[in-house]
């Protein structure tokens, strides 16, 4: 009787070898059901094929990799403390910590930049630029006091912001200063207001809000470019109508200005008694002069522009432009639309301090908080309205990226002891029936057991689903489990370049249509793609082997085996005959299905099953033992 195998089943390691299924007629045994199965692409029925290969994108290695955020088919990698776009350095000096990222643009803003956090750091990437994300408020106070012009009776105070505009529109704004100290009384005057200009690069413009009369709420009365120098500068109405002729705005000494100044440079022009002439002089702007009328004033100083939490996890937007963010076992969400204002109590608690969250999802629309044992669904349509519901799942996520939303599927998330499938209500354990072995910290096949659960990574790439985890010797991930999303088959892969490759990070470059890749040694990989047959330059080693094949009346004795392989690419392929376990007979193979017959050595045993293992291309058919 003989005994078929071709590559067309799924992985099993948790069942004995010899109870996977089978079939039988009067002259064959024959099944597809496999042990191993490395670094085998399967998605083909009724063959499988070496997987496709990897290549680094970076010449010289960055920093340890922690997360990869893809934008318009460039690369943004946060490693160590910088941050890399396209593998050169855009900012150091950061936290190094755990990176979570988002891709969103303000609902006036046509650019999308990438938000980030840490934990410690808040960044806003716009190109090759790494800004502050939110504007932080002024911390001090302006100074007021009697300006140049005139037309204000009363006591006034100020506050001011720091705003970003982007073009004629603004884009972010903070929240306001606290006002000046002291007010200032007015006999139909003016109202000088000197502010502390920035530090932060993005800030653009200050904007100034005013009282009324005695009034205790504060109104636009006007903004100034940040940071600007003039020559000659000026902030009086009354010193732009004086002009030398070379475009240059000065003061002079006259009877009803003599006395006000702007700069301090002035009043040292203006002490000479001489009318100031063309000079290379110049000075930045320090004071704004408003006399515009209480009527004329315009809208309240917004006063919820709040920067983000410093949170270790980001995700959204979500349908109607809210973006939420973890922190401790709390939720927080910014203004819809507007990714930069984060109101202080934009927040609800989800779970308890003991369990803090660990990241979160969106599936079907809605937002889902996971924390290590419970996923929760985030209902609600807005500020004060949103709730958290525990689903009462069997776990939750156990890092943050230990949970994917897959359509029509469910959440895939990871709990201490597998995967777990979230849908309908119920949450079952996906990895039980083939994997389980894995997950209790048991080396099988060929496969190494799972360390740890807390740096495992979930990623899904056009119909697949990647599951990354660590192994004892390792810091981070090196083995991949696949699973083909529409025939639930399973696959292991682990990449090595001569040295195997841990992966910290991981991301689709949708421009691209390619999977990438980040590790602990600093390098970006482009994986599973079809331009490469090896890892780097090292051949890809692989192995397939299949179930036991049992006789329930008497032994097995092997005569000759037949191999359906094509390895004219490959550079090494090694046919085996296992009885009870053991390594029987071994046949090198070559060229292109070439199936004449191998013979087999005198032998017996109860159990048999076919190996067939290699380095290099190769696509395998079938084999077939007598």
């Amino acid at each position: 009787m003989s005994i078929l195998f071709s590559p067309n089943g799924s992985l099993d390691i948790s069942k004995d070898p010899s109870d996977l299924p089978e079939s039988a007629d009067q002259n064959n045994i024959s099944s597809g059901a496999m042990v191993r199965c490395k670094n085998l692409r399967i998605n083909q029925q009724g063959l499988a094929k070496t997987r496709d290969g990897s290549s680094k994108l970076n010449v010289t290695a960055i920093a340890s990799i922690n997360w990869l955020e893809v934008q318009a088919g460039v690369r943004y990698a946060f490693a160590g403390t910088a941050i890399y776009r396209d593998e050169s350095s855009i900012a150091s000096g950061l936290t190094s910590a755990q990176w979570a990222a988002i891709q969103y643009n303000a609902f006036n803003d046509t650019t999308q930049q990438v938000f980030a956090l840490n934990g410690t750091d808040r960044k806003r990437i716009q190109g090759s630029t790494v800004y502050e994300w939110g504007i932080a408020a002024p911390t001090t106070g302006p100074t007021v006091r009697s300006g140049g012009g005139s037309g204000l009776t009363g006591e006034y105070n100020a506050k001011y912001t720091y705003v970003r505009k982007v073009g004629s529109v603004v884009v972010a704004e903070s929240d306001p200063s606290p006002a000046a100290t002291t007010s200032a009384v007015l006999s139909n005057g003016s109202l000088a207001i000197t502010p502390t200009q920035p530090s932060d690069a993005q800030v653009t413009h200050i904007r100034f809000y005013r009282t009324s009369t005695a009034g205790a709420t504060y109104s636009y009365a006007g903004e100034v470019a940040a940071n600007t120098t003039y020559a000659f500068g000026y902030c009086f109405s009354w010193e732009s109508t004086e002009d030398s002729g070379t475009g240059l705005k000065f003061t002079t000494a006259d009877t009803t200005h003599v006395t006000e100044n702007a700069f301090s440079w002035e009043e040292r022009f203006l002490d000479l008694g001489t009318t100031i002439t063309a000079s290379t002089y110049s000075n930045p702007f320090d004071t704004f002069d408003s006399n515009i009328t209480d009527g004329s004033l315009g809208d309240l100083v917004e006063t919820d522009h709040d920067r983000p939490p410093l949170g270790s996890f980001v995700f959204g937007p979500a349908y109607d432009g809210t973006c939420f963010i973890l922190k401790d076992n709390l939720l927080y969400y910014c203004k819809p639309k507007q990714p930069e204002y984060w109101p202080t109590l934009y927040f609800i608690e989800v779970s308890t301090p003991q369990l803090p969250l660990k990241t979160g999802v969106f599936h079907n629309g809605q937002p889902f908080a996971l924390s290590a044992n419970e996923i929760y669904y985030v209902q609600g349509t807005g500020n004060g309205t949103f709730f958290p519901l525990p689903m009462k799942a069997k776990t939750g996520a156990q890092g943050p990226r230990g949970a994917i939303s897959v359509a029509g599927k469910g959440i895939f998330h990871t709990g201490p002891d597998g995967i777990y499938l979230f849908a309908s209500g119920a949450d079952t354990k996906i990895t039980e029936d083939s994997l389980e072995p894995l997950f209790r910290g048991e080396t099988v096949q060929g496969m190494p057991g799972v360390s740890s659960m807390t740096t495992a990574w979930l990623h899904v790439f056009r119909n697949h689903l990647y599951f990354g985890y660590q192994s004892s010797g390792y810091g981070y991930p090196t083995n991949v489990i696949v699973m083909n999303l529409d025939t639930n088959r399973l696959a292991y892969y682990q990449y090595s370049d001569g040295t195997v490759v841990q992966i910290r990070a991981i991301a689709t470059d949708e421009t691209n249509n390619r999977l990438l890749i980040g590790d602990s040694s600093g390098y970006v990989r482009v994986i599973e793609s079809p331009s490469y047959t090896a890892d780097s330059s090292a051949a890809i080693s692989w192995e397939v082997q299949s179930k036991d094949y049992m006789l329930s009346t008497r032994k097995h004795f092997p005569r000759w085996s037949k191999y359906d392989v094509d390895a004219s690419g490959a550079t090494t392929c090694t046919g085996e005959f296992l009885l009870s376990g053991a390594v029987h007979q071994s046949h090198t193979i070559t060229g292109n299905r070439d199936s004449r017959r191998r013979l087999i050595g005198t032998g017996n045993g109860n159990r048999a099953a076919i190996r067939i293992s290699g380095t290099g291309p190769v696509t395998i058919y079938a084999v077939e033992a007598e």
